[in-house]
Formats: C-alpha cells, sequence, structure tokens
C-alpha cells in the first residue's frame, strides 16, 4: 500500500469525524459569593420576611459569566458531576449591555458551617444572539392586538402587553405625541411582559430590536 502525500493525509485528518464534531470549549464562570441559611424555629416563623432569601434551609453559590451579546441563561439545563439536587435559582440576572450575567446553584439542606467544605462542579447552557433586528410600528387602538414577526402587541390602559418571547428583546422606546415615554416598571411570566406607562395613548409609537440567530453555549462553574 501506498504511502498519502502529506497534503492528502492533512485533509484526511481535517475532515474526520472527531474534528468534524468536536464539542466547542465551554465559557468559564467565576463563583463571587457563598451563602447558607438554617430554618426557622416556630417561635421566629413571622420573621420570615426579614430574610433575603427563602427561610428554608439551603446552601447558594452565585456565579457570574461574561461574554457578548447575553439573551438568556437557560436554568433548565444544569447538569453535575458527582452531585445530586442542585438546581439553578429562579430569575438569572442578564446585564443591561448583554456581556455578563449571573445564576445562582443551590441546594436545600442546613449547610450553616459547611458551606466552605461544599464542593460542586457542572454546567449550565446560555444562549447569546448573532443578529439585532430593529422595528418601529404604531399602535392605533386599545385592545387590538397587532402582531411583528413573532411578538405580540396589545396597547392596554397606561400599559403595553408584548406576547411571545420577551427575553430576546433588547430595547423598547414608546413615544406619543412626539414624546418619548418612561416606564415604571413592568411584570412578566414565561411568555409574556406588560410593562407600564403613564399616559401613553393611541398612535403610540413603539421602536424595539430583538436578537435573532440564537447560539446555545455551556457554561463551566465549580467550587472547590
Amino acid at each position: 500500500m501506498k504511502n498519502l502525500p502529506t497534503s492528502v493525509l492533512s485533509i484526511a485528518l481535517m475532515l474526520s469525524p472527531t474534528a468534524l464534531f468536536a464539542e466547542e470549549k465551554p465559557l468559564q464562570s467565576k463563583l463571587v459569593a457563598v451563602s447558607a441559611n438554617t430554618g426557622l424555629t416556630k417561635e421566629d416563623a413571622d420573621l420570615k420576611r426579614l430574610f433575603n432569601n427563602s427561610s428554608n434551609p439551603a446552601i447558594r453559590l452565585t456565579f457570574i459569566v461574561k461574554t457578548k451579546n447575553i439573551v438568556q441563561v437557560m436554568e433548565k439545563s444544569v447538569t453535575t458531576k458527582n452531585a445530586k439536587d442542585w438546581k439553578c435559582g429562579s430569575f438569572p440576572r442578564i446585564s443591561e449591555d448583554g456581556g455578563a450575567a449571573s445564576f445562582i446553584m443551590e441546594k436545600k439542606g442546613d449547610y450553616l458551617g459547611r458551606a466552605d467544605d461544599t464542593k460542586l462542579e457542572g454546567t449550565i447552557e446560555i444562549q447569546t444572539g448573532t443578529k439585532l433586528v430593529p422595528k418601529t410600528f404604531s399602535l392605533l387602538a386599545f385592545d387590538e392586538p397587532f402582531r411583528m414577526d413573532n411578538f405580540v402587541f396589545t396597547l392596554l390602559e397606561g400599559k403595553l402587553k408584548i406576547e411571545g418571547n420577551h427575553k430576546l428583546i433588547k430595547e423598547i422606546d414608546v413615544e406619543y405625541k412626539k414624546k418619548t415615554l418612561s416606564t415604571y416598571g413592568s411584570s412578566w411570566s414565561d411568555d409574556t411582559r406588560t410593562y407600564n406607562y403613564k399616559g401613553i395613548g393611541k398612535g403610540a409609537k413603539v421602536t424595539f430590536s430583538y436578537w435573532d440567530g440564537l447560539v446555545t453555549k455551556k457554561v463551566y462553574f465549580s467550587k472547590k
């Protein structure tokens, strides 16, 4: 059997299954906080409101990951190595510029005084955007849903309701009678977000941009 020329061998190696399907190296997160709390006694049950975290005993590890254009942290994508019963806490946070995100890994149990000895290693997935899509339109009537791409906008009395994956929306501006309105907070569920706008009315102009071309990336976390 003749030896393959070096150039042919190089191409064969480049196209090998291992090279073609090699998994992208996970992003690295940084552990920034460790907390643990014990449970409240029956006598202190009425003091529950004084606690930032749940009054149930648990340990919580807070991690930060940095990369570009973070859209969402996928809470249910957690995998752990040689550890059970860990989960991602509710409401991971993303910076306004999408350059960083924080998430909390938590486990039930009384770890007060034992947090330093607790070890954890695993991954979680995040999604990043590759293309920002800008859109502008006007809402001419109350209570009439208006579809724009994969979102539905409804003008309500003092509110603007958005149905769809609102986590994809990077920014939104509302103008009424040539004046930009400020939002007074919002409420949301998995597929709906409602913004409060004082004085919003018929003919309000909405300008928003959302992320398209989502890419899922793994993030490595550990406490050793």
